[in-house]
């Protein structure tokens, strides 16, 4: 080791068997400033995460607002994910389906009829 890092382990060896890194010895001025500080970066912290949560509020109402302007405008029914107008056509035409099959077959020689006679 060269000259000058002895130098510095000594002192720091001096210094702290005199003990004048020791809480106790500290000065209470500075522990009260030291606590202050660490008091207003708390406040600084919460304020902040507060504002982080009030601005990820903000954010999802817009998006949900955002998707219901979207849906009103596509009319998409919002429990499906397709059109409002699709799912009533599906349903009219089950309802047709489920007529057509409770109806006879129309007999043959009618207007209406199944084939040409």
């Amino acid at each position: 080791m060269d000259f000058l890092a002895k130098q510095a382990m000594k002192q720091q060896a001096k210094t702290l068997s005199k003990g004048l890194f020791d809480e106790e010895k500290e000065d209470p001025k500075a522990k009260e400033k030291k606590s202050k500080a660490e008091q207003a970066e708390a406040r600084h912290r919460a304020t902040q995460q507060k504002r982080r949560e009030e601005q990820q509020q903000v954010r999802r109402v817009a998006r949900e607002e955002e998707r219901d302007r979207i849906r009103a405008k596509y009319n998409i029914d919002r429990n499906v994910g397709r059109s409002a107008h699709a799912a009533a056509d599906d349903e009219e035409s089950d309802a047709e389906q489920e007529q057509a099959a409770a109806q006879p077959p129309p007999a043959h020689g009618k207007k209406d009829g199944c084939c040409i006679c």
